[in-house]
């Protein structure tokens, strides 16, 4: 009787299926284990996040699809009693069939992949981890005066990319049109403010020239369309109190893009005072 009992229940599916899920299991925690070895620092890189997410998402398919194979031949006889269900589980696990929709639209389409920075849901950031349910983003704000993460992972659930616009901003990681105000009373004279800015910014952004001009070729051949000049963009406008802006856009390294800034207004702001004082001094001088 008792070895009647162990026969039967070695032959049974659900047998076959947990020994199944162990061994899958195993061979993911072997594989992880295995990468995290070659790691050089405490952090990894881009190329093994890319390994890390390809094995869970490769375990996943593996596991779906053996589950399935081991339990086909009931699957078969109760056809007919999961077409009576389906409208249920249909509405039970809505959020997750979305979820499930949206990996597959993800992969199909090649939208993104880990290591790649992209914007939705006003989240911008870069991909470190993605599977078939959810997405974690590494936060990145510009407002903090930097284009390295912020130390914020947000996850989001795979059913946004359904209803929600993605931008892949990959093409960012290297160079950037970043953009910025310089502001002036309404008693400044813009005009020898803004030819001095040009010169400024162009022997700032001399040792840049060449790589970039480089790489906005490339980004152009790999999207195929013409995007933003390449040169300094520098352009005055007003604001609703009177006063000058001068705007300008740079193509310029992500590293290097606030240090540009700072030193840009640095420049500039002394320029203005100097010529400033040096105009105070003379209506001195005539008084």
């Amino acid at each position: 009787m008792k070895d009647q009992l162990i026969e039967k229940i070695l032959n049974h599916q659900l047998f076959y299926c947990l020994v199944f899920i162990v061994i899958v299991f195993s061979v993911r925690a072997i594989a992880l284990v295995l990468i995290k070895r070659k790691m050089t620092s405490d952090v990894m890189d881009e190329h093994q996040r890319r390994m890390v997410w390809r094995v869970k998402q490769y375990t996943f398919i593996v596991l779906i699809i053996g589950v399935f194979l081991i339990w086909l031949p009931d699957i078969k006889h109760f056809a007919l009693s999961i077409a009576a269900f389906a409208v249920a589980i249909v509405l039970t696990f809505k959020e997750l069939i979305l979820c499930l929709t949206g990996s597959i639209w993800r992969t199909t389409t090649d939208a993104f992949t880990v290591g790649d920075w992209i914007e939705i849901d006003n989240v911008f950031g870069e991909v470190i981890d993605n599977d078939w349910f959810s997405t974690s983003i590494a936060e990145i704000s510009p407002a903090s005066g930097s284009y390295k993460c912020t130390g914020t992972t947000v996850n989001v659930p795979n059913s946004l990319f359904l209803s929600h616009q993605i931008k892949n901003l990959n093409f960012k990681r290297r160079f950037i049109f970043h953009e910025f105000d310089l502001s002036f009373e309404s008693t400044v004279n813009p005009l020898p403010l803004k030819e001095q800015l040009e010169k400024i910014v162009d022997a700032h952004m001399a040792d840049h020239h060449e790589l970039a001009k480089r790489y906005h070729a490339h980004i152009r051949k790999h999207i195929g369309v013409s995007i933003l000049e390449l040169e300094p963009k520098i352009s005055l406008k007003t604001t609703n109190l009177g006063d000058f802006v001068i705007h300008l856009r740079l193509f310029c390294p992500v590293h290097d893009s606030f240090g540009l800034q700072e030193k840009i207004t640095e420049d500039i702001l002394k320029l203005h005072f100097q010529n400033s004082e040096a105009t105070s001094s003379m209506i001195s001088n005539n008084n």
